[in-house]
């Protein structure tokens, strides 16, 4: 797929492998079955790796968390009174 332009934004080779030229966003819940793997720019600024962003402090609760089956085992994270648990 390309742009208005004819620019390549997306390519998808013969083996399935799907490359992205830009950022991929998405409003839904996303779901990867495999590894997920994220390579970081060669670069020494924040920002370079996952960032988990909340849309307002103090109303949403942002967290990482490690689920068997869908039941979370473990999590951390910022909860909706700002505190780290």
């Amino acid at each position: 797929v390309a742009d208005i332009s004819g620019v390549p934004i997306l390519n998808v080779n013969s083996s399935g492998v799907v490359t992205i030229d830009g950022s991929l966003s998405s409003s839904g819940t996303g779901q990867f079955e495999g590894n997920l793997i994220i390579n970081t720019p060669a670069a020494n600024q924040s920002s370079q790796g996952l960032t988990i962003n909340r849309p307002s402090a103090g109303t949403h609760y942002s967290s990482v968390e490690f689920a068997t089956n869908g039941t979370v085992d473990w999590s951390i994270g910022q909860n909706t009174n700002d505190a780290f648990e």
